[in-house]
This record gives C-alpha cells, structure tokens and sequence, in this order.
C-alpha cells in the first residue's frame, strides 16, 4: 500500500470488505516496524483490518482513502499500530484521533503514547518526535496513566532525557506516580533547567499507591543476575491500603526487559 498506492483501487470494487482481517508474513511489515520489536511482537501471528495495516506503514495516502471510506471501522488499538511504524505519521495519528479513536487504550498495559516514548530511541528522524507526541496529546489525554513500570509518560522522557518534550508535557499539567519519589537524584541532568521545579512539584504531588524499589546486583555472572532487596513486600489484611500485586521488572539501555507480576488477592 506504501509503495504502490494505486493498489487501493481494487478495494473500490463492489463487495469488498473494508473491515476484513488479513495476516501478513513478518517480512512483508518488517521493513514498516524497523527496530519496534514491541511491535513485531505485536502484530506477529494476527490478522488486522486495512487500515491497521496503513497504520502501521505510515502511508498517509492509505489512510486517507481508508478514512474517505465510511464503512470502515476504526479499531481499538489503532493508535498503537501508527505509533508502531517505523517512520510514524503525525498527520495519521491526528486523523485517526478526529475519527475518534481512543489515546488511552491500553495493549500490554501501555497507551499508546507509552508505547512511542518507551521506542522512541528507534527513530532516526527525531524533528518528527514532538509532533507525534503533540498529536497523541491534543486535544485531550489521560497523562496520569501509568505503564507496567508504574511510570508516567512524563517519567518515561525525562527518564529518556526528552527536554523538548519533557518541556511540552509541563505546559500539558503531565503528572508523575511515587516512582518518581524513590531516588533524589533520580534526574540529576534536569536540576540546572528552568522547568525542573515543575518536575519537582509534580512528584510531591504525586499519588502513593504504589511504589519503586531498586535492587542491587550482588552476584553477576554471564547467565544471570542476583538482585537483592532492601525491604521486604508483605501483605497485611488489616492495612487499609493493602498490597495489590507486585512488579517486577529490569530496564537496561532503556528498554524494559523481564517483566513479573506476582499478585496478591484484595481483602
């Protein structure tokens, strides 16, 4: 569709199924998720729409025949496969969000605007960054959800040293969740910044359900890794806020890497 665009004219034949799913061989999209292993995972093994398949090429010419279409049906995850292209579109991302589709949906405990700064290191053309993330925003989004690392979108780029768009995510009231709290030091690039009291701010304001612990390597070896704790976790039935579930993951380079949930049923 990318490439050929004329291709869509088939589609205009009478008693075609705009909605259809079809599956693709992994070398057909590869070239359109370059890097976003996230999102070969993804899209791996399923069938998708059309217009999930324009999504996630970038092709805005694909799009906008497939948005002209009003038969066609916007999916759910949409937004998660634009965001999942190799190159995504800004201008696509808009148009799917004014057809109505949802910032805040969630796939692998991520939205989609979760998703795109956790990769965001994939990119080459980075001019491209703040636009997407502005057209994920506007005009309205949940930027208080957290990820499966209990982060926030905020704590994702200042984690990824993002300033422009830590920057935007200020004038947006972006928040954080406790994780934010668990180190002092924990943005020590940010502290000579004029925005970085807003930072500061924003973490003292921040809810307390839920909380970071760091761990530290004590045995290393080529296999594997020890890590040790230094609380331990327990759940009190009389404690009016009890422990719900407990996560635990490791990010290295960046990348989230071996996540484990371990729950505990409410009392």
């Amino acid at each position: 569709m990318a490439e050929n665009p004329d291709c869509l004219s088939i589609l205009l034949k009478p008693g075609v199924d705009f909605n259809k799913h079809s599956f693709f061989k992994p070398n057909l999209y590869r070239q359109y998720t370059r890097g976003n292993s996230h999102a070969r995972q993804y899209i791996r093994g399923k069938s998708h729409a059309p217009i999930s398949w324009a999504a996630v090429t970038g092709s805005e010419i694909a799009v906008d025949f497939l948005l002209s279409q009003t038969e066609v049906d916007i999916p759910d995850d949409i937004l998660h496969m634009a965001v999942g292209a190799s190159e995504p579109s800004h201008a696509c991302i808009r148009k799917f969000r004014q057809r109505g589709a949802d910032v805040n949906f969630m796939v692998d405990s991520s939205t989609p605007i979760h998703s795109f700064l956790t990769e965001i290191w994939r990119f080459y053309d980075k001019s491209q960054l703040l636009p997407c993330i502005k057209a994920l925003v506007e005009p309205s989004c949940n930027l208080s959800l957290q990820d499966r690392t209990v982060r926030t979108v905020l704590h994702i780029a200042l984690d990824a040293r993002l300033e422009d768009i830590v920057t935007y995510l200020l004038e947006q009231n972006a928040g954080l969740s406790a994780t934010a709290t668990v180190l002092p030091d924990m943005w020590s690039w940010a502290t000579n910044k004029t925005w970085f009291p807003k930072v500061q701010a924003a973490a003292l304001a921040a809810d307390q359900p839920c909380i970071r612990i760091k761990g530290k390597v004590v045995v290393d070896t080529a296999e594997s890794k020890l890590i040790e704790f230094s609380v331990a976790v327990t759940a009190d039935c009389d404690n009016p806020n009890p422990i719900y579930a407990v996560v635990v993951s490791a990010i290295l380079n960046g990348k989230l890497s071996g996540v484990s949930n371990h729950f505990h049923p409410a009392v």
